[in-house]
């Protein structure tokens, strides 16, 4: 039954989103070209993220537990990063993709955030032992963000430590800097502009805002995702659109729909695309054997990383654009 009902969101969404009023018609419909498996499986892998000069991808094991990386096209060898636990959990790699930032659990309520050179293997602890600490990102200039108690602070490249903007920008910082912040028991968010703090109109579970800055991706009440501006308006319902992840010029996003479950675990899944409004969701994958997860797109857009659920292998769907 619960499939059934997914299903149904999918298609209703499906016609939404054809007929939203801001439909972005001038980006290509794009398809699967090719797929390579990155991963054979032996080792059971998942969630990859790219390097920013796309040539790379890092994951990691059940748990999140280790980083790995490998060449994005398959060839040559994995390497081991690190074997610690939670360390594989969303790891961000710095702009010059020559390391990685993550975050590594210390006890339930503390964890250390640790920078490691990708060719050498080098480990240097930034932070240790560190409450809660907020996912890394990288900001629009292309540094390395974290927030610390409240603070957000920016990753040196020279030094490897850990300064604060003001402290780090010698120019002045935007005063128009758009952000967002979770109230996870509430289930409410904020939008963040220089010193303006504004409530978000809908609940939401968990929110990605686009590299734009301009919109949001969110889950909803329900089993739903969905897209809207900062405002909450032009609201578009996804339907089943699970981890959704923006492509890096925000024009588009991916994430799985056609989700099967059972009590334990996942049975059957796809992978779906759309443009940024909503309009034009179309299903990539036709594929019962695998079931696809953690879709990621590459930095040009035309590549998609994902994992599958079932194989425990890493694979790239290489896109080419509908004529």
């Amino acid at each position: 039954m619960r499939f059934i009902v997914m299903l149904m969101a999918l298609a209703v969404a499906v016609a939404r989103a054809g007929v939203c009023e801001q439909a972005q018609t001038n980006l290509p419909r794009l398809r699967i070209a090719k797929v390579i498996e990155v991963t054979d499986g032996t080792t059971r892998y998942m969630q990859p993220v790219w390097s920013p000069d796309g040539k790379k991808l890092a994951f990691t094991r059940d748990g999140f537990t280790g980083l790995y990386v490998r060449n994005a096209d398959g060839t040559g060898p994995i390497k081991e990063l690190t074997s610690a636990d939670y360390s594989g959990y969303e790891p961000v790699w710095t702009s010059d993709s020559k390391a990685i930032i993550l975050r590594t659990r210390k006890s339930m309520v503390s964890q250390s955030i640790t920078l490691i050179d990708v060719e050498t293997g080098e480990v240097k602890v930034i932070a240790e032992k560190v409450f809660h600490p907020r996912q890394p990102e990288r900001n629009t200039r292309g540094d390395v963000v974290i927030e610390i108690g409240g603070e957000r602070k920016v990753l040196d490249p020279a030094t490897g430590k850990l300064r604060t903007m003001e402290e780090y920008y010698s120019e002045e910082i935007p005063q128009d800097e758009v952000r967002i912040e979770m109230d996870f028991r509430n289930k409410r968010l904020w939008i963040i502009q220089g010193d303006k703090r504004t409530q978000f109109p809908h609940k939401c579970y968990v929110a990605r805002l686009s590299p734009t800055k301009d919109r949001i991706v969110f889950y909803g009440e329900g089993v739903n995702t969905y897209v809207s501006d900062l405002q909450g308006g032009s609201l578009v319902n996804l339907g089943i659109f699970d981890r959704p992840m923006w492509s890096e010029d925000g024009k588009r996003l991916v994430g799985i729909g056609a989700i099967q479950e059972n009590e334990y675990t996942m049975t059957a899944s796809e992978i779906f695309i759309c443009n940024a409004d909503g309009s034009n969701l179309t299903q990539l994958t036709f594929t019962p054997d695998i079931v696809e997860d953690y879709p990621r797109w590459s930095p040009d857009g035309m590549k998609i990383a994902y994992s599958g659920w079932n194989t425990g292998k890493i694979y790239v769907a290489i896109l080419e654009e509908v004529r």
